[in-house]
């Protein structure tokens, strides 16, 4: 699998080779799970065991060797793809994580604060208030 996968027997704790702690970090936890099972998928269909299993495989007329063999490259070159997309989805998740993780730059001392906000208001004469704009096409 990973570098990261070093977990072991009586490791409930252990996520991916990594301790949770007494806090935990659950969005670090669900994306390390995610990951762990993007890499079995891909272990799944790019992994050496499909290969072996399609060069076990015989026939007896070669037009179907060559679409065995082509089926083959075209299943190993997908796997290749496979893989290429979830390491980037990989990186897309911890860069994810990495963004929940940071706290804000400056730590918030409790009291909100606000900003002015400027108002215009313009004052009408009563009788322009009861008159009401038609609405388009009522003529």
């Amino acid at each position: 699998m990973t570098s990261d996968d070093t977990t072991g027997p009586g490791d409930d704790d252990n996520v991916a080779g990594h301790e949770r702690g007494a806090t935990g970090d659950p969005v670090r936890d669900f994306l390390l799970g995610v990951a762990t099972q993007i890499d079995q998928l891909a272990a799944v269909f790019g992994g050496t065991g499909q290969r072996g299993a399609a060069n076990g495989f015989s026939v007896d007329t070669a037009a179907l060797g060559d679409l065995s063999g082509e089926i083959t490259t075209l299943i190993t070159e997908i796997g290749d793809l496979l893989a290429r997309l979830i390491a980037a989805l990989i990186a897309v998740l911890e860069a994810m994580a990495g963004v929940l993780r940071s706290g804000p730059a400056t730590a918030p001392d409790g009291t909100p604060h606000y900003q002015p906000i400027s108002v215009r208001i313009d004052v009408t004469d009563p009788s322009s208030a009861t008159r009401r704009r038609q609405p388009e096409g009522e003529n």
